[in-house]
């Protein structure tokens, strides 16, 4: 009895194995090969994942595109990864007040001359679209690069949260003095939603 028992047991454990083998071994049609890293992109969420020397993909263990992970990649997976990964930039010009940052930069104008560096943040269902940094030795803006689903989330809204930071010539926060600036520019633009709280 207890030999048929073991049976039973090591024939349910095997079928077990292989389920959980076969399941983790399929890679879904909609993914994309990369396969000068040995890895495959989720295309929907920007997750790559790992694939595995027998088969199929390190489901455990995914990690987000990042403009650092990808410098391996082939000119060809690239391309390929280009092509799923874009710039919010055409979505949001038109959504963001742009005379709202420009006021904020003349607002801050006595703050710079002290040192400090402003920086500017837009969000849309709290995902981050557009970054402006001024400085006296600083101008620079950055859209961010975001995978369908993200991207499907910033198209369907046009609700913009605005953050506004100065930081010191070491680059530490200055809470007080943005909030100062943020109740300012809410002065100017009472319709925005701008907030110098965040971090």
């Amino acid at each position: 009895m207890n030999l048929f028992l073991l049976s039973i047991y090591l024939i349910y454990t095997l079928m077990r194995y292989l389920k959980i083998y076969e399941e983790f071994d399929e890679i879904p049609n909609n993914f994309v090969r990369l396969d000068s890293i040995g890895h495959v992109l989720d295309p929907n969420e920007g997750l790559i994942y790992a694939l595995l020397k027998r088969g199929g993909y390190d489901q455990m263990n995914p990690y987000d595109v990042d403009e650092h992970e990808v410098q391996g990649l082939s000119d060809e997976d690239m391309e390929v990864l280009d092509k799923h990964w874009l710039s919010v930039d055409t979505l949001v010009k038109d959504k963001i007040n742009f005379d709202l940052i420009e006021t904020t930069k003349e607002l801050a104008l006595d703050y710079l001359d002290e040192g400090d560096r402003l920086i500017i943040y837009a969000f849309i269902s709290d995902i981050l679209v557009y970054t402006k940094i001024f400085s006296h030795d600083v101008e620079s803006v950055k859209y961010p690069k975001y995978f369908k689903n993200r991207l499907d989330i910033i198209n369907s809204s046009d609700e913009i949260n605005y953050i506004i930071r100065l930081d010191d010539k070491k680059y530490y926060f200055q809470s007080e003095r943005s909030k100062e600036l943020s109740s300012l520019v809410k002065e100017y633009f009472p319709t925005e939603k701008v907030d110098g709280h965040r971090t």
